[in-house]
Order: structure tokens, then sequence, then C-alpha cells
């Protein structure tokens, strides 16, 4: 659809191709820059001998270059035997000097000579950790690095020691990361100068908010990100470890349109849509419409089995009709139901077809009026609607869960259909991502929101979506789960924006929609004491002036730059971007009249 086309030729050759070139299908600019050059299998850097650091089995850190400047300070017994206790005490406080002077403690002096032995032990125990720590937090914090350059990772590799980026893949390149100079100025560089390639680290967990408005490239960087995870091609990277996937889709207002996701089906990578019932023969059709679906792409109906739902869930799905935080008035009676049903079997509340139908006679004996009985009916038609008790008859045996979360596989769940509303949609949506999470077989998982602004609005199912998105997010790094959220407004949920680790701005022209983000990322924020033209009103004009598939990328923890060999977090600097060409079929061009 755009970005440069990559292209591999002899030796691993990859090409940009331009407008201009006549193999050209999508916009970019002319540049080359060779593959073969990134060696993308594990590997102690070849300098190793030469430039690394020799280890020590008698510390912690390779050398002076890998931590602090440690000094031998404690004594074998032959020698403390030889110089005595004071001996020892005066060697290990000049050393305690030497190496962490901006350290103080406040102690008195020690009385006898084994308090004075644990003062010295417990200095340089503070030593060692100190130094540790040190070398070890930047370690850590570059190797959880979301984003890198090829220099960023040789960087760190060579610092370390060892093979520390295994899992990596191309999404994109910089273009520039400050504002233009005056028109005619000779010492610009030009664009391919300042092509450098950025790889997505899909090793370690993150998150990812794309924001922007139609046509500027949010579907195709989520397709981009979805390829890196599970699809292994090496022109572009290495993934030893394919990821498994859901991406949630919904259009009230679908004719038959597909989540742009499913393209990728394209790629021989497996696809499976759970498709509303009410909508799902037009879905079928479209979806099979795509390139590849006849091999790797199916659509089923999408059910809840009875053990799928539990207290809380049923919760959810009753009172999504809540408003501004007060619950309907017969949700008293239900939660009353649900509070009997969990202490009876101590289980969370966890259904079972026989429990339902329990469920359900209680609800039948409530005593409600009839304005209270009509709306409880309506969820209950709803909930049954999507939940199946029995399998068909000739369906060969009970409903299969959901999400198996099997490695390589995308699963899309599409609830685009004019008799669902945006509450209800966030209501099983969020049912849906914790049956995925919870499906624990090993296998580290993506979450994808496409076109979030279509469903998360002001209603209290989308704030308990949020919610658990929140939760997920938060809890990223323990669960191994890694999140994008697409929309067009950034608008949707602006917490979402504090806690996610990377930020894809791109091409909008609402002077709103860039007050919302600069209060909430550091790039775009005004720093004190700013005057002049870079008080965002330039930055703003850049952003609308973007091309189709450049963003500005905002990610404090990625490692794009490096200086004195040393690899350099982003911090609160926005680097401009360009998402590269996809690997499958493209499902979002625009569709000209004619066509």
């Amino acid at each position: 659809m755009f970005g440069a086309k990559f292209t591999t030729g002899p030796v691993g050759q990859t090409r940009l191709i331009s407008d201009d070139s006549k193999d050209s299908q999508t916009p970019g600019f002319s540049s080359t820059f060779n593959l073969a050059d990134f060696n993308f299998s594990p590997q102690v850097p070849s300098d190793t001998s030469a430039d690394m650091p020799k280890k020590n089995k008698n510390s912690q850190f390779s050398n002076a270059s890998q931590g602090p400047e440690m000094k031998k300070h404690e004594l074998n017994s032959t020698e403390r035997e030889g110089r005595g206790l004071k001996g020892s005490v005066e060697d290990g406080l000049k050393d305690l000097t030497n190496s962490v002077s901006d350290i103080k403690l406040t102690v008195e002096k020690p009385s006898s000579k084994t308090e004075g032995d644990l003062l010295v032990s417990a200095r340089a125990f503070i030593n060692r950790s100190v130094g540790a720590a040190s070398f070890n937090g930047r370690a850590q914090q570059i190797r959880m690095t979301p984003l890198l350059t090829w220099d960023g990772k040789l960087a760190q590799e060579k610092h370390t020691g060892f093979y520390t980026f295994d899992q990596i893949s191309l999404l994109g390149y910089k273009t520039r990361d400050c504002l233009p100079s005056p028109a005619g100025n000779s010492n610009d560089p030009t664009e391919e100068e300042l092509i450098e390639p950025i790889f997505l680290n899909t090793e370690t967990p993150w998150s990812a908010f794309i924001c922007g408005s139609q046509g500027s490239g949010k579907s195709h960087a989520l397709s981009v990100l979805l390829e890196n995870c599970l699809y292994e091609d090496r022109s572009i990277g290495r993934l030893p470890r394919p990821l498994s996937a859901v991406v949630f889709h919904y259009d009230n207002q679908s004719r038959g349109s597909v989540c742009e996701a499913a393209y990728l089906a394209s790629l021989g990578i497996p696809v499976r849509v759970l498709a509303s019932e009410t909508n799902y023969a037009t879905l079928k059709a479209a979806y099979g419409k795509i390139p590849g679906a006849k091999a790797n792409l199916t659509v089923q109906e999408f059910v809840l089995r009875p053990e799928d739902l539990n207290t809380a869930r049923l919760q959810t799905l009753m009172a999504f009709g809540e408003k501004n935080g007060h619950l309907p008035l017969y949700m008293t009676k239900v939660n009353q139901v649900l509070r009997v049903m969990a202490r009876v079997h101590k289980d969370g509340g966890m259904l079972t077809l026989l429990r339902y139908q329990k469920f359900k006679r209680d609800l039948a004996a409530l005593d409600l009026s009839d304005t209270q009985r009509g709306p409880l009916d309506l969820r209950v038609s709803l909930l049954e609607d999507y939940m199946k008790l029995n399998p068909p008859k000739n369906s060969g045996g009970p409903y299969l869960p959901l999400f198996t979360a099997r490695p390589g596989e995308l699963t899309i769940v599409d609830l685009s259909t004019p008799l669902l509303d945006q509450a209800a949609a966030c209501s099983l949506f969020n049912i849906c991502l914790e049956l995925f999470l919870e499906a624990d077989n090993g296998v580290a998982k993506i979450v994808g929101l496409d076109e979030a602004h279509k469903y998360m609005g002001p209603t209290d199912a989308s704030a308990v979506f949020t919610n658990t998105l929140l939760h997920a997010v938060r809890l990223q790094r323990h669960a191994g789960v890694r999140m994008v959220i697409s929309t067009q407004e950034p608008t949707v949920s602006p917490k979402l924006l504090d806690l996610c680790s990377m930020t894809f701005v791109h091409r909008f022209s609402s002077p709103d929609w860039f007050g919302v983000l600069s209060g909430h990322i550091a790039g775009l924020a005004k720093k004190p004491g700013e005057e002049g033209a870079r008080d965002g009103r330039d930055l703003f004009q850049e952003i609308v002036e973007l091309k189709v598939g450049e963003s500005y990328l905002f990610a404090p923890t990625a490692v794009l730059d490096v200086c004195d060999g040393n690899a350099i977090a982003l911090g609160a600097k926005g680097v401009r971007i360009k998402t590269r060409m996809r690997l499958s079929a493209d499902g979002g061009v625009s569709r000209l009249a004619g066509e």
C-alpha cells in the first residue's frame, strides 16, 4: 500500500524502490542497503578475543568497563592471621572510599573486633551490589528494548560479550528526527543518507499505541507488527519462536468489510475468524475472497461455552447497559443470585450447564416489576445468542475452546453486525481477552485492537474493557503479552497512552488530538521555558504533512542511537520513521472511481 518496497536480490541484497522506478508499486524513495551485512544468526561478536573483556571467576564483572572499579579488599585466612583484624579493617575502608565514594553510611565506631568485621563485610557487600545493580540494570533495560537499530544491537552485544537479540524483525526505517532546514539548504542530508533500519524486538513484551486519520497507515502498521510476530522471513529478520495473536474488530455499519489483518493468510499464516451468528454468512463470503483464504483461513461462529463464563463475566454481560456507573435496578437482585452461586460452589462461580439452568430458574423466580423484567429478559436473550448450551446434533461433539494460543496462529474476533451495539461488543471482547490470556501453553501472545474508536467509547462496558487492557499492559512482563491499539482518535483511552511503551503518531489535522497527545507523551510536551518556533506549532505542522506510512515514533526505551560505542535510549525525543512494505497482500488499498 505504501512505504519503501523491499526487494531481495542476489546474496540477500535488498532494495528500496522509489516512486519513479518502473517496478515500483508503492510510494517511497530510492536507496539501497544490503541485508547480507546484517548477520541474523546467533553468535558472539567477531572481535571478542581482541576487544572483549575476559571473564574473571572472582568477580561479577568481566573488567572495569563493565561496572564500577573493583579492588580486592577481602584477605584470605593466611593474610588475615599475618596482618590481623586491624589491617583488614583499614584495607576495607580504604577500598570502600576509592570505589563507592558517593555512598555514605552513618554508623558509630565499632566497639569490638566482631562488629568491625561485620561493618567491613557490609560495606563490601554494598560496594558489590551497587556495581552489579548499575551494570545489570542497564544491560537488562537495553535487552528489554522494544525497538533498536543495527548499530545499537552491535554496541550492546559488544558491551556484554554475548548475543543479546536473537528474535528481531525489520519494522521500518528512520527518515529524519529534526525539523527541516529552510528550502534550498544544500547542507541538508539526503533521504538516502538518513536511512537507518529499525528492528522490532519480538523477544520481549511491549505495548504500542497507533493513532492517525483514516488512510494514514494505522492498519498497515498493525499488520506489519503482526507479521513480525507471527511469520519468519530471513530477508527481514529471525523468529525462532512465533507468537500467538488475537485481533478484535467491530463495525456496526459493516456491509461485508473485513479486518485488514486477515490478509496475513496470503503468507500461509493460519487465520481463524470468529464471526457473529447474525452476520456469519455475509462475513464468511467476504473473508473467502482474501488471497490464500481457501487454504489458510476459516470462518467459525462465535460461540461461548458455559464453562467460559464465571460470576464476574456474567455480571459484565448482564449489566452492560449501566449508565454513569449506576447499575440497572434489576442488577441488585441478579447480583444476589450470583453471590449465592459463588458461595455454594466456592470455585469463583465457574459456570456449567446445570448451574446455568439453575441460574435461569432463580432469575425467573425473582420478584421484579414489568419495567425491570423487560431489560433483564433482553440481557438473558443476548447472552444466549452467544452462549450455546448444547452443540448441534451433527456437530461431531462439544464446542471447542475459542482460544488455544497456537504459535504462529492469528485469531480475529469480528463481531461486526448492525444488531450489536458498542457496549455489547466491548463486553464480549473483554471476555475474549480474558480467555485468550488464560490459554497458558507457554506461547507468548500479542493482542491487537483494530479501529478501536469504533467500539471504545463513553460507556461503562468500554471502561471495563479498558481496565482489563490496562491490567494486561501493567503485567505484560510477567504474562509475556504484547499489545497493539490502533485507533483514529487518541482520546479513546488516555490511560493506555500513559502506559504504552511505543506510540506511533500518523498524519492527522486535529489540534484537539495534538493537545491530548501533548498531555500524555513526553516527546510532545512543551518543555519549561520553551518559546519560539519549536513550541509545538512546527511539530504539529510536521504531523499534518506526514506522508502515507510515515509516523512520529515516541518510545523512551528504544535503542536508536549509539554514543562512544554505547547504546543509547531514545528518551523523551521523537523520531520520524516510515513503516516497511507488507509481506502479505495489501487489503487496505483505497478504491478509486472506476475500479
